[in-house]
């Protein structure tokens, strides 16, 4: 509603504008004789300042002023005025001399510089009037942008924000702790490898996930070793297996991306022999990384989905504000196994 306000209030402005300037030149037209009696020449005339207004206006700024093209613009500009202005020019000398004709040559020829002079006046009047105009139009839309694209960060570092905290998972941490106090117990060979795991996995939650962008590679540590540590709790069980595509080098993406997938699927696996989980980074050209997921289902009775809906919501809009129209979320569930893939176009168009 706003925005149409503004849009009338603008062609209101510019049809008043060209309304008084109608009535201003057609009132005070012995300013620029005519031989004529009819008013067809001076509303040529106008027609003629509007034309070039509007070129300025909708090409020759947004074209080249706008891009800092701007010794392109002021030449462009120059010869645009003078063409209309000559062009004019000579459609009315022709009437002044028969009407001045009278006049010494000398005195003639002073008058039609006199002439001249003022409609090239007339025409860069014109001309810059409707630059400044706008100009002060692009300024207002450019603190219309910018504060639209402060709220648009202030929301996105909010998300951001909820979302990592969200994914910081004090109960993940405590049970971890639990089985390793466990094996504390039972005298573990590998007890001091598995704390050192469960340190990569502290560390990344506390200093490394508050940042904007982190390395691929380092994102692809961190779940290995994430999912190493849920094994303690699945003891035999769980055949785990990560399949990594040699990534390109110095990819780096927004952290903890991925991580609600594994957690879906290590939440529903289910504890049977046959149990397994298979996770793979796979790129497609161009610039196309995908991750997918296959787990079987841990049979629960009154649950048929097996995919935390509010988790993935939040996943679905944080992604939207990272990638925009850039990734594909797909979730399928049967009998047997959650299916799960994401594909993150890593390149702006």
């Amino acid at each position: 509603m706003k925005k149409n306000y503004k849009k009338w209030l603008k062609l209101l402005f510019h049809l008043l504008f060209w309304i008084l300037a109608a009535c201003f030149f057609l009132k005070y037209s012995y300013s620029r004789p005519m031989c004529s009696e009819s008013i067809y020449k001076e509303l040529f005339s106008l027609f003629l300042m509007a034309c070039m207004a509007y070129l300025n206006y909708f090409v020759l700024i947004p074209a080249l002023f706008s891009k800092k093209h701007y010794v392109y613009y002021f030449l462009i500009s120059a010869a645009v005025i003078f063409s209309f202005s000559y062009g004019e020019f000579f459609l009315v000398s022709p009437d002044i001399k028969e009407k001045m004709s009278n006049l010494s040559k000398t005195l003639l020829d002073k008058y039609l510089e006199g002439i001249l002079k003022y409609i090239i006046f007339r025409y860069a009047a014109t001309f810059a009037a409707f630059t400044l105009l706008k100009l002060y139009d692009q300024a207002l839309r450019s603190i219309e942008v910018r504060k639209q694209l402060a709220v648009v960060k202030d929301e996105k570092d909010k998300m951001e924000k909820e979302y990592l905290k969200s994914r910081v998972s004090q109960n993940y941490l405590l049970n971890v702790v639990s089985s390793l106090q466990a094996r504390a117990i039972n005298y573990d060979e590998k007890l001091s490898e598995k704390i050192g795991k469960l340190a990569t996995v502290i560390d990344y939650y506390i200093n490394h996930s508050a940042r904007e962008k982190i390395l691929l590679q380092d994102e692809i540590v961190f779940y290995q070793s994430y999912l190493e540590l849920e094994l303690l709790k699945r003891d035999e069980f769980l055949i785990l297996s990560m399949i990594v595509q040699e990534p390109p080098p110095n990819i780096e993406l927004p952290p903890l991306i991925f991580e609600p997938i594994i957690y879906n699927a290590c939440r529903w696996v289910n504890n049977a022999p046959d149990a397994h989980i298979k996770f793979e980074f796979s790129f497609q050209p161009p610039g196309t990384l995908v991750f997918e997921s296959k787990s079987t289902i841990k049979p629960m009775s009154g649950t048929t989905q097996y995919i935390d809906n509010e988790l993935f919501d939040k996943l679905e809009r944080r992604l939207g504000m990272l990638f925009p129209e850039r990734f594909v979320l797909e979730r399928k569930v049967d009998e047997e196994y959650i299916d799960i893939s994401l594909s993150l176009i890593l390149n702006e168009a």
